[in-house]
């Protein structure tokens, strides 16, 4: 007896997508950013970085949201969209290590 798996409609496939892009845009800016940072340690992009991870985060924070809200509206692919979703989590210790590395680098920590 074959249990057959129902197609996801077209939505609920670009929902489960927009983690992964959301995930690889923030990663790859904050990447980036913190590159170019630890090769010339200029100030103005310690405040451009700072001010990229303020925004990353309210807009990851608004993704996660609305994916949690979407997943209880269409809950019969909840585990579907809470799974990929999760995969934004990823991104806090990335963000954490990143401060970290920027202010070692600077020697925020040297001073304690």
């Amino acid at each position: 007896m074959e249990t057959k798996q129902k197609e996801l409609p077209l939505k609920v496939q670009v929902m489960l997508k927009v983690p992964y892009y959301a995930f690889g845009v923030s990663l790859g800016l904050g990447t980036l950013l913190l590159l170019i940072h630890l090769s010339g340690k200029e100030f103005e992009l310690l405040v451009l970085g700072f001010f990229y991870v303020c925004t990353a985060v309210i807009i990851n924070l608004i993704i996660v949201m609305v994916l949690v809200g979407l997943s209880i509206v269409y809950k019969e692919y909840q585990r579907a969209i809470l799974l990929n979703t999760s995969i934004m989590l990823l991104n806090i210790p990335i963000a954490i290590g990143y401060i970290y590395l920027v202010f070692d680098y600077n020697g925020a920590f040297h001073e304690f």
